[in-house]
C-alpha cells in the first residue's frame, strides 16, 4: 500500500471523527435518515417536473414527426412510390392515438402520444426509405407528364 492511500484513509478518518463530533454521535443514524430523506424528496421533485416536460417534448416531437410523414408520404405518393392507403390509415390511427376520438380511454394521455410519436417516426423512416430507393419501373421522376 502507497503512503498517498494510508495518507487519504487516516484524513478520511480526521474527517468522519470531526463531522461526528459536529453532529453528535448519539444522532448519527437520525441525521443520516433525515438526509436521505431530504435528497428522496428533492429528487422525487425533480422527476416530476422532468415527467412533465417530458411529456411536451413527446407531443411536440409526435405532432412534427406526423407532419414529416405526410410531407413525405404526399411527395412519394406524387412520383409513384406509394399507394393513398398507407397514408390515409396512418393518419386515422395517429389522429385516433393522439385524440382518443372513439372514447375509449385504453391508454393514458402521455402513453397515447408516445405511440403516436412511434407511429409518426415508423412511417417517416419508411417513406424516406421508400424515397431513397430507385424509382419503380414506369415511375414519374419529375414534376413534368409522361411523354
Amino acid at each position: 500500500m502507497t503512503r498517498k492511500s494510508l495518507v487519504l484513509i487516516w484524513g478520511f478518518g480526521i474527517l468522519l471523527a470531526i463531522l461526528l463530533n459536529a453532529i453528535g454521535p448519539e444522532h448519527v443514524l437520525a441525521s443520516l435518515l433525515n438526509a436521505a430523506a431530504a435528497f428522496d424528496a428533492a429528487l422525487a421533485r425533480m422527476l416530476s417536473h422532468l415527467a412533465a416536460s417530458l411529456a411536451h417534448w413527446v407531443r411536440a416531437f409526435a405532432i412534427a414527426l406526423f407532419v414529416v410523414f405526410m410531407v413525405l408520404g404526399i411527395i412519394a405518393r406524387r412520383q409513384g412510390r406509394q399507394k393513398s392507403g398507407p397514408l390515409v390509415l396512418g393518419a386515422l390511427i395517429f389522429l385516433a392515438l393522439a385524440y382518443d376520438v372513439l372514447g375509449a380511454d385504453l391508454f393514458a394521455p402521455d402513453m397515447r402520444w408516445l405511440l403516436a410519436l412511434l407511429l409518426a417516426l415508423a412511417g417517416a423512416l419508411a417513406m424516406t426509405r421508400k424515397l431513397l430507393a430507385p424509382p419503380p419501373a414506369g415511375a414519374r421522376v419529375g414534376p413534368w407528364p409522361k411523354a
